[in-house]
């Protein structure tokens, strides 16, 4: 345990020393992702789908805020959605603008989940998001995360019926759109055990009892596990209990270890706190965090004449000299 303290301590270190260049990385990747996702599921628009244009585009996101990266992935979705029909393009844009007017406008350092949020999806893996964000986010970040699995499953009809959305009229691809994507029982099952799953670690997190984040993140697992299954055996929907299992595993190993840089306490060492002012009496758990010592330096002092004479050779046999005629000297 002590080693695993030394490692996150100086990974610490090394981000303290290379913010910048470390954020500027991180939205590269989360960018290269993004764009990659969105090109190879709906690369309708060849010149938007090209690789170099989305190497470009996010070489350029190194250098601007990560909600720029939202934007130019909407932007980018609404290229390809228009190499469909203009009705196609239009509903897109109207589902951006309304999330635009509810959160994106507000954006502040928890518009990452909107981003991680389809990501999730591609990899199948999308119960992480809930687990993690809610131990380590506010609850505000349920929207964005909600804006994203909308956005995934829009992507997703896109991927699947793009041909037959081409070939019909406008206001029959408009409406066949709009169907498809808001009656999709499986995005509303999703939504739902996402955001209850999100708002149980939230709240079982900040409970003021021993072990918070690990029955934070049991009870998200169960809410997950719950919800979904309901939801597959009641509406019959395709969802695979592998990836299920799978996506909740993964969101303990990595909640695990984000509570190591984030939670990491010594429950042994708890106290229990009384005091009061003129208003109030305060009973306070204290919990210390864990932490490795710091080592101790020593610092040797060396004498100016031992420093000159171990330098200096010529100075020990002058005084070797010295002490031998003093030495015959007293013989004589």
């Amino acid at each position: 345990m002590e080693n695993v303290l030394k490692i996150k301590g100086r990974i610490q270190e090394i981000y303290g020393e290379h913010t910048g260049l470390i954020d500027r990385a991180i939205n590269v990747i989360l960018a290269l992702l993004t764009f990659y996702f969105i090109n190879s599921k709906i690369g309708y628009m060849k010149m938007a789908a090209s690789p170099f244009v989305a190497v470009g585009l996010a070489l350029i996101c190194a250098f601007l805020p990560r909600g720029f990266i939202v934007l130019i992935a909407c932007g980018l979705i609404l290229a390809h959605a228009s190499a469909l029909s203009l009705g196609v393009m239009g509903v897109t844009a109207g589902i951006f603008v309304v999330m635009y007017a509810l959160y994106f406008r507000l954006s502040g350092s928890v518009l990452l989940v909107a981003l991680l949020s389809p990501l999730a999806f591609m990899l199948k893996v999308p119960y992480l998001i809930p687990i993690v964000f809610g131990l380590t986010s506010v609850p505000v970040a349920a929207i964005p995360m909600s804006f994203g699995t909308i956005v995934f499953y829009m992507i997703a009809y896109l991927q699947k019926s793009g041909a037959t959305l081409k070939e019909k009229s406008l206001m029959d691809g408009v409406i066949k759109y709009a169907k498809g994507v808001f009656m999709n029982k499986e995005m509303y099952v999703m939504l739902i055990a996402m955001i209850v799953c999100f708002f149980v670690v939230y709240t079982v997190r900040h409970l003021a009892i021993n072990y918070a984040w690990k029955v934070a993140m049991i009870c998200g697992v169960l809410a997950n596990l719950i919800i979904v299954t309901a939801g597959k055996v009641t509406l019959k929907l395709d969802l695979s209990a592998m990836w299920m299992i799978v996506g909740n595993l993964l969101a303990i190993a990595i909640s695990l270890a984000l509570e190591l840089f984030f939670f990491s306490v010594d429950y042994s060492r708890r106290e229990n706190l009384e005091f009061e002012d003129d208003n109030y009496v305060y009973y306070v758990k204290a919990i210390p965090k864990v932490a490795v010592a710091a080592k101790q330096k020593s610092v040797r002092t060396i004498n100016k004449s031992q420093t000159t004479a171990e330098s200096d050779p010529s100075s020990v046999d002058e005084r070797t000299r010295v002490l031998s005629e003093g030495a015959v000297s007293e013989k004589k």
